[in-house]
């Protein structure tokens, strides 16, 4: 049966409940029966996870050479290359192993969040055996339940579910009358009704998507291509030169060409990618902002106008910011008075000054209430009669709309007290600050509903809703990083202007109707913010920002209302809503959250720009140094050789993606110019350095100058040649992290201790080897401690200039 139009006894019938709603029984009965808990997201097998690392293009190429490895190198009485073969598995699965314990870490960081947040726990009224239920969690609702809505209970749509009783107006939508359907996160806008659940079916909070990501996605493709097009004109040239040109046998081009493929490939690249988004999510969730798209996580650091609801920046509730006295009692006797008849506030709708309708006064501990009429359109403000503890004084308040309270005020309305009255509810328009009147009278005899003395208006209380705490430090934050902030509303100008200013944001906001004007984009540019704005208003703010060229997210509670809006701008952030819009979903609807969250994105993307940078200049240093080695001085470098090179080269990056980063003071786009221009001129440089080192190498410089030798064996059999390039390539190679990681000086800010142990523990390890390594399967020979304390001054003195050569590509990219 649909239940969404079937008639109201068909639904009654089929959910085998009536207008009374369930009894305690049958709901627990149920609530057990769908198991209605937060589900908790599986995690993906360990074996799955490895799996999936496995499975992307530069592996596949990786699996392919290591297979090449075993059977090209093979034939001719030579066995097949068992170490290099393994040593290309083992490279694999340590990258692939690193990637899952990254992911998981993230994975369980996240999974506390989310079970540990409060999502969706909107408070609701059930009425079960015939009784209206106190508040309670709406995970506690279960299908045929009748529950409140609107009034001064629920304003979200907890689950969806059909009206029995009353109309309401659905915010942004129509009116929906009785055997209407309602979905669940709808925004009630008015009225009050009863609804049938018919379906509990909840939105939680999903763990980060993977799905492909437009931006990111993209910049990886692309860096993946480039760097897969030099290897490939690389390896063309080689094969033309070696076969054709040197005609090289067939085992010693072979050869040249894996040490060239094993070196380039930027193994690492995918993994790196991964183990740094991981931890981008991981530090979000910290900061209690959960992720359901990953490549938010580094489009966030992109982000230059921020859209902003009042929900982010106010709390829910109203207070008295503002009081004026006009009576005998002080400010403070009068807040007093005023708390006297504030009534019971509704979880959902905890205004201060709004709820004298049909509940009772909460009372207060210094006096009893002895009679309580509310608020209505007949007769007039909430009244409450009460005496003080200990006095038998009868005394009575009454509290509501200014005119009505100036009204039955007739022991002190005058001329002047009118015109004051009205002068400060003037103010408090212009600051956008709803008020109410206090009157008092006092009572004789003992009788509660006997006429009084007289009332005499004591008091005027302007009421605001508090900034959320810290708000105002987060907007001066926000400024100073480079992002612009506008207030997207749709309450009055006046009260827009109020917040705008008491954030410290401005108060030049405008309201919706300059939307109809022709200079529209100047208007946006100038304003703060702009107020009265429908859903429709908002989107197309936000179409204008974005072909100014601006990205822009927009936080929102995810309801009917903002819900256009959000799925308009490039990045939407949820607060706390039961509908899972957003790319973020915060735990609090907090702005300094979002700030914390934008500064931890940058860190990302300085980690993923560095990872870019360093993968591609890795690529082309090994191709254009290797194939020079081989054009020029013929040496067949030994491929397993290679392989600890690029074993190095990997741990290098994957060291990058877990680095201490400095957040960068302004948004960040993503420019494959500067990745490239960066990447090529590093590469070159590199390349270079080898080069040089092995022409001195085989003069007499380093024999003339140090007393250095070598062995005399030609350069295709010299293992101790063989030796000293794996030295200095290493060294120079990893060394380049520490420049990537800083814009400024590489020793401007401290690298993080797990970047100095793995470089430590690469360079130690490499100058043992080059020390003790007497490897025949390698073809390398040791060599002494002056060559190797030689090597690394040779790297020191290359290594110092990068930081200039740094500046000088950027200057040089900014000229141009």
């Amino acid at each position: 049966m649909d239940l969404t139009q079937a008639p109201l006894l068909d639904v009654y019938k089929h959910l085998k409940c009536d207008e009374n709603g369930l009894t305690s029984d049958e709901a627990a009965r149920r609530l057990e029966q769908f198991k209605l808990h937060p589900p908790r997201q599986r995690q993906s097998r360990i074996t799955t996870q490895f799996l999936g690392f496995l499975w992307n293009p530069i592996s596949w190429t990786l699996q392919v050479i290591a297979v090449g490895l075993l059977v090209l190198s093979s034939g001719s009485h030579r066995p097949p290359d068992w170490p290099s073969f393994l040593g290309s598995i083992v490279l694999l699965c340590i990258n692939c192993a690193l990637g899952v314990f990254t992911e998981r870490r993230a994975y369980g960081a996240v999974t506390s969040l989310v079970h540990s947040a409060p999502f969706a726990a909107t408070p609701v009224r059930i009425k079960r055996d015939g009784v209206w239920s106190e508040y309670m969690d709406a995970s506690g609702i279960v299908p045929g339940d009748i529950i409140s809505l609107g009034g001064h209970d629920i304003n979200i749509v907890p689950a969806n579910c059909r009206l029995v009783t009353g109309s309401l107006w659905i915010l942004g939508r129509s009116y929906r009358d009785l055997g209407a359907q309602l979905c669940q996160g709808w925004e009630i806008g008015s009225g009050h009704s009863e609804a049938v659940v018919i379906d509990r079916s909840r939105n939680h909070t999903p763990p980060p998507s993977s799905s492909p990501a437009t931006g990111l996605h993209g910049i990886v493709a692309q860096i993946g291509t480039f760097c897969l097009s030099i290897i490939a004109v690389s390896l063309v040239i080689e094969l033309l030169a070696l076969y054709a040109g040197f005609h090289y046998s067939y085992h010693r081009g072979v050869n040249a060409i894996f040490v060239l493929l094993i070196g380039s490939i930027p193994i690492a690249l995918p993994t790196g990618v991964s183990i740094i988004l991981s931890v981008g999510i991981a530090d979000l969730a910290r900061c209690e902002v959960l992720t359901t798209r990953v490549a938010a996580v580094a489009e966030l650091a992109g982000v230059t106008v921020l859209c902003v609801e009042p929900a982010a920046l106010t709390e829910d509730h109203e207070v008295a910011s503002d009081i004026r006295t006009y009576g005998p009692f002080g400010e403070t006797e009068v807040l007093l008075m005023s708390t006297y008849g504030r009534s019971k506030r509704s979880p959902t709708s905890p205004s201060h000054r709004g709820e004298y309708y049909d509940q009772g006064p909460m009372g207060h501990d210094d006096i009893d209430i002895v009679h309580f009429r509310p608020l209505s359109v007949v007769g007039g403000p909430m009244q409450v009669t009460y005496h003080s503890k200990g006095s038998t004084q009868l005394k009575r308040i009454a509290k509501g709309m200014l005119g009505h309270i100036i009204e039955m005020s007739t022991r002190n309305r005058t001329n002047a007290l009118e015109q004051q009255v009205e002068a400060d509810i003037e103010e408090f328009v212009a600051r956008g600050l709803p008020s109410l009147g206090l009157a008092y009278e006092e009572l004789e005899g003992d009788n509660p509903t006997a006429e009084g003395n007289g009332f005499e208006v004591i008091g005027v209380l302007g009421f605001s809703r508090p900034l959320r705490e810290n708000t105002e430090q987060a907007v001066a934050e926000l400024l100073r990083i480079g992002i612009e902030m506008k207030i997207v509303s749709g309450n009055q100008l006046s009260n827009v202007k109020e917040t705008g200013r008491r954030i410290g944001l401005g108060d030049k906001m405008f309201p919706g109707r300059v939307f109809k004007e022709e200079n529209l984009d100047a208007r946006i540019l100038e304003a703060n913010g702009f107020a009265g704005l429908f859903p429709e208003h908002t989107h197309q703010l936000l179409r204008h920002l974005q072909h100014m060229g601006q990205l822009c997210a927009m936080i929102g509670r995810g309801t009917s209302t903002s819900a256009v809006p959000l799925s308009t701008a490039d990045l939407s952030i949820t607060v706390n809503s039961v509908s899972v819009l957003g790319d973020l979903v915060t735990t609090q609807p907090c702005l300094p959250k979002i700030v914390e969250a934008i500064r931890n994105s940058r860190q990302v993307f300085q980690r993923l720009r560095a990872c870019f940078i360093y993968s591609c200049a890795i690529t082309i240093r090994t191709t254009l140094c290797f194939s020079l080695v081989a054009f020029i001085y013929k040496i067949d470098f030994p491929p397993f050789m290679m392989l600890l090179v690029a074993l190095a080269t990997n741990l290098a990056t994957l060291t990058l993606c877990v680095d201490r980063v400095v957040a960068g003071g302004k948004p960040s786009r993503w420019n494959l110019k500067e990745i490239f221009g960066y990447s090529t001129v590093y590469g070159v440089y590199m390349a270079l350095s080898t080069i040089l080192f092995l022409h001195a190498s085989k003069t007499n410089f380093f024999h003339q100058k140090f007393n250095l030798t070598l062995s005399s064996d030609p350069p295709a059999r010299n293992n101790q040649l063989n030796t000293l390039i794996y030295l200095q390539v290493t060294q120079i190679s990893h060394a380049l992290i520490f420049v990537l990681r800083s814009e400024r000086f590489s020793f401007s800010h401290r690298p993080s201790v797990v970047l100095l142990g793995v470089f430590s523990v690469a360079q130690i390890t490499s100058s043992v080897i080059a020390s003790y390594g007497n490897w025949s399967f390698a073809r390398i020979h040791p060599v002494g401690a002056g060559w190797i304390g030689l090597v690394w001054v040779w790297n020191m003195i290359w290594f110092i200039p990068l930081d200039f050569v740094k500046f000088g590509v950027r200057l040089a990219l900014r000229i141009e």
